[in-house]
């Protein structure tokens, strides 16, 4: 934007130079094409000023490159806001991580609304509550961005922001991985070794600039990924770490927060991991409500056999029945057409990308009974 000619001086040019593309037909048309050319050289001229004080970053040229991080705001969390023992996913696309036999448990925290601390008014952030640090060094939460393509030889920048209850909490600055899927060449780790250390119950800001390593020369498989990791090191029994809002943008410079509607959020999520239940039911529980409920056909056959998905998986997602009555795997709830429960009948799930269908063997259900069940399906890196 800087330095570019006035658009009111190419305008008299191209009138003086006779050029018919940009000859306005009157005079009045003349006048109004140079009061908008005069409105756009102030936006850019004050978009000059704000770059030139360090106080705008122009954004690049695609979404991802401003925000490869789905759920950074942890607005979402469909597997439940609450975890014991944790060793998975938490809230969308986060799963913890820890060695030996460190032991914790994850949840969901609400912000304060009108604070200060965390910019950009969060709704909530990210809880990990060591109950055990056991034989483990280090405890933290990762994310698998798809392709291992992304931001591949180019610099990003990432900034987190992170709570500790304990001084001199270590955390590191700069885990990437660039897995190489399947069949793929060996994973990439590409760390400096910087950390820093935190003060107690003081929000810290993470920022981080690095340049990740060219995958020139290299094979990448079937569900390769680049994974980002907040890392804390030498953890202790009753450390309380809290992290929100996170983000990676490409380039040198940690680009302004931008949380995106949550229903697109959603969507995101859901490319990934879907269930039936209830936005805010955790699956397993014994409920009804959302089921999908269908006619025992015959024995085996349901009369409502395929079921779509809201958003398309990534790829063929691995699918996980429930029972109304109990929460039990891999059954449905049967139960007569005056809504009697008879039994739960084991099922087998069968499921592309968009759909997925249901049966039972031979002799599992009973006919013209309805059967009731819960599902999720799941398709993360």
């Amino acid at each position: 934007m800087a330095n570019l000619p006035s658009n009111r001086t190419k305008l008299n040019t191209a009138i003086a130079n006779q050029q018919p593309s940009i000859v306005a037909s009157s005079q009045a048309n003349r006048e109004a094409l140079i009061e908008a050319y005069d409105t756009i050289d102030l936006l850019n001229q004050k978009a000059d000023s704000l770059v030139a004080g360090g106080l705008l970053v122009p954004f690049p040229p695609d979404f991802q490159s401003r925000q490869a991080i789905i759920n950074g705001n942890f607005d979402i969390w469909q597997r439940g806001t609450s975890f014991t023992g944790l060793n998975g996913f938490s809230a969308d696309r986060w799963t913890i991580q820890f060695d030996g036999t460190l032991a914790a448990d994850v949840s969901r925290q609400s912000i304060t609304p009108g604070q200060t601390d965390v910019p950009n008014e969060p709704t909530y952030y990210h809880r990990i509550n060591v109950t055990s640090v056991g034989t483990g060094t280090r405890v933290g939460i990762q994310q698998r961005i798809e392709d291992v393509r992304t931001f591949a030889g180019k610099k990003v920048t990432h900034t987190f922001w992170i709570r500790s209850n304990r001084t001199g909490l270590n955390v590191r600055k700069d885990i990437y991985l660039q897995n190489f899927g399947s069949g793929g060449s060996t994973q990439v780790s590409a760390t400096t070794g910087q950390s820093q250390s935190l003060a107690a119950n003081v929000w810290t800001p993470i920022t981080f600039t690095a340049t990740l390593p060219s995958i020139s020369g290299k094979t990448v498989g079937a569900n390769s990924y680049l994974a980002f990791e907040i890392r804390c090191l030498t953890p202790q029994t009753g450390d309380v770490i809290d992290i929100a809002q996170v983000s990676i943008n490409e380039g040198s410079s940690a680009l302004p927060f931008q949380s995106r509607p949550i229903a697109d959020e959603l969507m995101l999520c859901q490319r990934y991991y879907e269930k039936s239940y209830a936005y805010g039911t955790a699956p397993g529980t014994a409920i009804s409500n959302g089921c999908v409920q269908s006619t025992s056909l015959t024995t085996f056959l349901l009369t409502r056999n395929d079921v779509g998905f809201r958003v398309n998986k990534r790829v063929q997602p691995t699918m996980t029945i429930y029972s109304t009555q109990n929460g039990t795997v891999g059954s449905s709830t049967e139960i007569t057409s005056g809504g009697t429960f008879v039994a739960d009948r084991a099922v087998t799930a069968t499921a592309v990308e968009s759909s997925f269908s249901v049966g039972a063997s031979a002799g599992a259900f009973t006919a013209n009974n309805f059967q009731r069940f819960h599902w999720t399906a799941d398709a993360e890196l």
